[in-house]
């Protein structure tokens, strides 16, 4: 009994603890420092690494909660685009700041679809996030017109994707989902609900409510890293953002988060994120094709949902 009890106490520790990720960055760091130490192991590009993986730690935030109740978000990459060029065309109109919060807004609009039709009509959130991933990017492209509108030079708007600013700001939001996770009565129902929520409903927690909180909360962040990828662009295009949410997902399940739910931690996540982003940096720097970039991509998802994935409630995932 007490072998049983240390081997679930170290399968607990293992899975949303700190070793993978930390783990998986140090084999990274070996492994491209070895093959190109001049020039991956320099301070310019260890800024340039911190910068892409705070826009995924941005994003990745919102996912690793819904993640952690048990079900997924598949639609930021396409709602940033939309947050993005939302921003960028009006801020002619209203100006900057106003462009930004309507910018952010319509990824919380996106976000609470999602979470309502999961909800209220009993579609997975797999299936309904998809369906979103495809109808936002229609809409990027519908009301662009296919054409992109330039954020460079644009005040506070064009200056959110620049070093160290996107760091900050990112550094800004794990603070508050930090605090949302793990010092408030919300945090609690997340992993409540992550854990078994059949339980979680027999208890009387509000299940609905934190869905849908929890979806547009990914949407909210999101439309800021739509924002955020926009200005390090210097446009907004139609294709902002595509396969940004693998790459979230990739960084939040290496971080430790199985797919399975309630383990999980936001802190992790910007480790992940510093992972995958400074393998994508790597992989550029000895010259691989985008084609195998994305073959390694896909194998270190793979890879990091074999290690973090509790095969026992597989079923939960919604």
């Amino acid at each position: 009994m007490a072998g049983k009890l240390a081997g679930e106490k170290l399968k607990l520790s293992f899975r949303g603890g700190i070793l993978i990720p930390l783990v998986s960055l140090l084999v990274i760091v070996v492994i491209f420092g070895a093959l190109a130490p001049t020039r991956f192991l320099t301070i310019p590009n260890a800024q340039v690494v911190l910068t892409q993986a705070a826009v995924l730690a941005i994003v990745g935030f919102g996912v690793t909660l819904v993640i952690i109740s048990g079900s997924i978000d598949l639609s930021v990459g396409s709602v940033a685009a939309v947050a993005g060029i939302v921003a960028a065309q009006l801020v002619p109109q209203v100006g900057p700041i106003p462009a930004l919060l309507l910018g952010v807004a319509i990824g919380g609009v996106a976000g609470a679809v999602n979470g309502l039709v999961f909800v209220y009509l009993r579609v997975p959130s797999f299936l309904v996030t998809l369906a979103m991933l495809t109808t936002a990017r229609g809409i990027a492209y519908l009301i662009s017109d296919g054409e992109s509108f330039t954020v460079y030079g644009v005040p506070i708007l064009g200056d959110l994707g620049a070093y160290p600013t996107v760091v900050l700001i990112a550094a800004a939001l794990l603070a508050l989902f930090w605090i949302l996770l793990n010092k408030t009565q919300m945090g609690l129902y997340i992993r409540a609900l992550g854990g078994s929520e059949h339980i979680a409903r027999l208890v009387g927690l509000p299940l609905n409510r934190i869905k849908v909180s929890l979806f547009m909360l990914s949407g909210l962040a999101a439309g800021l890293g739509g924002l955020v990828l926009a200005s390090r662009q210097g446009a907004a295009t139609p294709n902002l953002g595509t396969s940004l949410e693998l790459d979230v997902i990739t960084a939040v399940v290496l971080g430790g988060t199985p797919l399975t739910g309630c383990v999980g931690n936001v802190t992790n996540t910007v480790i992940g994120a510093i992972a995958i982003s400074a393998l994508a940096n790597g992989l550029i720097i000895i010259g691989l094709t985008s084609d195998v970039q994305m073959i390694v991509k896909g194998m270190v998802l793979v890879l990091a949902i074999l290690v973090a994935l509790e095969r026992s409630k597989i079923g939960i995932i919604k």
